[in-house]
């Protein structure tokens, strides 16, 4: 074999090194292309759950708001009332404390614990009339009176 033919021969087996080091390359970086579009596309599934969750949170913290507001009315007018109506308002508490321990079930609280959490709420005071005011009894430094504080 010449001169020139084992160079054209060692050339040729360059050239066919560098094409497959190339082709690894671009089939690695192919790879990596696909896996940073799953990744991307997971990431955009993920983000849309939290989204979701966080909507659906949102709707059972509004809904426990409004069965709050309920408690707190009857509650007020449990205390004022005799009879039959106490025992009505009474009736209308229980159903309440089972309709937020129900909320809490579904959010994935645990039924003992969504009961222990509405007891407490229902035993602890937060707020003490005084005449036709209602203040907290939460801060003895700050009094709740028509929607001001005052020290």
């Amino acid at each position: 074999m010449s001169d020139m033919e084992e160079m054209a021969s060692r050339a040729n087996r360059l050239i066919n090194a560098i094409t497959r080091s190339l082709m690894g390359a671009t089939e690695a970086a192919a790879e990596r292309l696909e896996q940073a579009s799953e990744t991307a596309q997971e990431r955009s599934r993920l983000q849309s759950q939290v989204a979701q969750v966080q909507v659906r949170m949102s709707a059972f913290a509004a809904v426990l708001e409004c069965v709050d507001a309920q408690r707190r009315v009857i509650q007020q007018r449990q205390s004022e009332a005799t009879g039959a109506l106490k025992a009505l308002y009474t009736k209308q508490l229980e159903c309440l404390a089972a309709q937020e321990a129900g909320i809490l079930e579904k959010v994935g609280v645990a039924p003992a614990v969504a009961q222990a959490a509405v007891q407490e709420a229902d035993q602890t005071a937060l707020y003490r009339r005084e005449g036709s005011k209602f203040v907290s009894v939460r801060d003895d430094k700050f009094t709740l009176t028509n929607g001001k504080n005052h020290e």
